[in-house]
């Protein structure tokens, strides 16, 4: 993942790289730890207070006394020039080139043995008269160490406090050759870390350099020094050995860091502070093949251990690298990017750290997806093909829908919304329903999704209703349809007939009275049959025999009428 830039990184110096020196070859009891950078110092040391020289009691020229009261926390003491301190430009130099020595007896933070630290910046130091800090520290061992170059850091803490520092020829030899000038000078107070491993020097990784520091070494034979699972949290451990580096962020900083050059099964942790740091803690197992790495990382200012271990207990050479990371969003395509369009947009063909937008990286594509919730699954209001999901796509939205059956067909078992077929939804299913007016109203003809059917009943084997020729009616209220029904008709027009036996003879009778046959009637005869084989006429009085309704028939009356006009044309 390519990342920002950030400004300069800096590390830890390494004790291995200090030469120690005593002049009375007296063993060294004092556990020093030395610095070449300003962050790592003042990550160590729990108080502190640093004399910048711009104090205005400070003149151009001052007595040692009077250089000791202005800021009143070091006592100074020229060595080379006599009482000869010269402020200026807001640094200090004891004549500019001569020795001196600074005294910690007396500070505020300390006590009468002394401070746990003293750092400075060196502004100029001709190396070719090179100056030592000759130290003494409180147990009255001493240490000489020899200063680097103008333009850096130097730092020195130790438990055990320091005394004074001298400033000068190796072994505290005074001199007024030569040219040595510092600034900002800090007291500490507070022991610092004591952590396992070496630094790795990136001081080079400035900012928009893109450049990578590698650091070779091996497992093999290592020390298991740290215990993984207590002081590493995020770490898996095996139970192998580890190398353990130190590097320092001065400001926020983005770094990619990893072993993928190496020869074996790798794994790596950082944390912040020593391996136990609780605020920072990441670990890769496999980040290319078997080796391990981060992805460009941003790293708060502060120090860092880098645990370097194997997998399953395997050891062997490794390379460690570490590069400084490019900002996404400058138009350039830098180490680790894939893509950049000069622009942080989320939305767009690059995207999230510089690489190109796909379906579920979790931004929207404008113009290209519809949505993107950056997961697998397809069931959400986003599908995986990132369009938003709808009834009808045939997939089942989880909590949505009730069915989904990519059709827009309501007769069907999913209709509407996609929710399943169900009498009341308003919808007929085929087959199933015979109706379905989308309420529970059972009088309005529409009865459990079925139509109501015309008036009938089914009583004891009988039957009743009327007939459909001229208006006649059947009834048959006892027995069977066996035999011939007494009654059959009554004529063609308006005859009535009743049976309630099984078969017998019908006689027909017209609305005078007279008898016209025996089996059919002319134009109006009733007749009835109240038993087995007997029949009885009734002269036209169009009844039945159990009393039901009477009624006089509509289609003669029209008949007459339009015989008796006829006559009346005639005549």
């Amino acid at each position: 993942m390519p990342c920002p830039r950030f400004t300069t990184i800096t590390t830890l110096a390494s004790l291995a790289a200090v030469a120690s020196l005593t002049t009375s070859g007296e063993a060294l009891a004092a556990t020093p730890v030395f610095y070449d950078n300003l962050v790592t110092f003042e990550a160590d040391i729990a108080d502190r207070i640093t004399d910048d020289y711009s104090n205005p009691g400070y003149v151009f020229i001052q007595s040692d006394d009077v250089m000791s009261a202005v800021f009143n926390e070091t006592d100074y003491h020229t060595t080379g020039f006599m009482n000869l301190n010269i402020v200026s430009g807001g640094t200090y130099c004891a004549g500019c080139n001569g020795s001196f020595e600074l005294s910690f007896l007396t500070t505020s933070l300390g006590n009468d043995a002394g401070i746990n630290a003293v750092g400075l910046q060196i502004v100029g130091h001709d190396l070719n008269n090179q100056y030592s800090a000759f130290i003494t520290f409180a147990d009255g061992t001493t240490q000489d160490i020899p200063l680097p170059g103008g333009g850096t850091f130097w730092g020195v803490a130790a438990p055990e406090r320091i005394e004074r520092i001298h400033f000068g020829l190796p072994g505290g030899g005074s001199t007024m050759g030569g040219s040595f000038q510092i600034d900002d000078l800090v007291i500490g107070e507070g022991s610092p870390e004591s952590c396992p491993g070496s630094s790795i020097d990136i001081s080079t990784l400035t900012q928009s350099s893109g450049i990578t520091v590698t650091r070779t070494g091996t497992t093999t034979g290592a020390l298991d020094d740290i215990d993984e699972p207590a002081e590493v949290a995020c770490w898996e451990s095996t139970g192998g050995p580890e190398n353990v580096f130190r590097f320092v962020v001065q400001e926020e900083a983005w770094l990619q860091i990893d072993l993928d050059d190496s020869e074996y099964d790798t794994k790596l942790a950082i944390v912040d502070g020593c391996p136990g740091g609780e605020n920072f803690c990441a670990y890769n197992d496999d980040y290319v093949g078997t080796t391990s790495g981060f992805d460009c990382t941003p790293y708060a200012a502060g120090i860092y251990s880098l645990v370097v271990g194997g997998a399953t207990g395997n050891t062997g050479p490794y390379t460690l690298s570490v590069t400084e990371c490019s900002p996404c969003g400058n138009g350039s395509l830098d180490p680790g990017e894939v893509c950049d369009d000069g622009n942080t947009a989320q939305d767009d063909a690059c995207v999230d750290n510089c690489v190109p937008a796909s379906c579920g990286d979790g931004h929207t594509f404008t113009g290209t997806e519809e949505c993107d919730d950056g997961n697998d699954v397809d069931t959400d209001a986003c599908r995986n093909s990132c369009v938003a999901a709808i009834c009808g796509d045939g997939v089942i939205q989880d909590e949505v829908e009730g069915c989904d059956d990519q059709n827009d067909d309501n007769t069907d078992t999913c209709v509407g919304a996609c929710v399943l077929a169900s009498c009341g939804d308003g919808f007929v299913f085929a087959g199933f329903e015979g109706c379905d007016d989308g309420n529970d109203v059972d009088l309005d003809g529409c009865t459990s999704c079925q139509l109501d059917s015309a008036e009938s009943s089914s009583e004891g084997g009988s039957s009743e209703g009327e007939s459909s020729s001229g208006g006649g009616e059947t009834s048959s209220t006892g027995g069977t349809d066996s035999g011939t029904t007494g009654g059959t008709t009554g004529g063609s027009e308006g005859g009535e007939s009743s049976g309630s036996g099984g078969g017998g003879e019908t006689v027909g009778v017209d609305t005078s009275g007279g008898p016209i046959g025996d089996s059919s009637g002319g134009d109006g005869g009733s007749s009835s049959s109240t038993g087995p084989g007997e029949t009885s006429g009734d002269s036209g009085c169009g009844c039945t025999t159990d009393g039901s309704r009477s009624t006089t028939p509509w289609l003669l009356v029209v008949v007459g009428a339009l015989i008796r006009g006829r006559r009346r044309r005639a005549a």
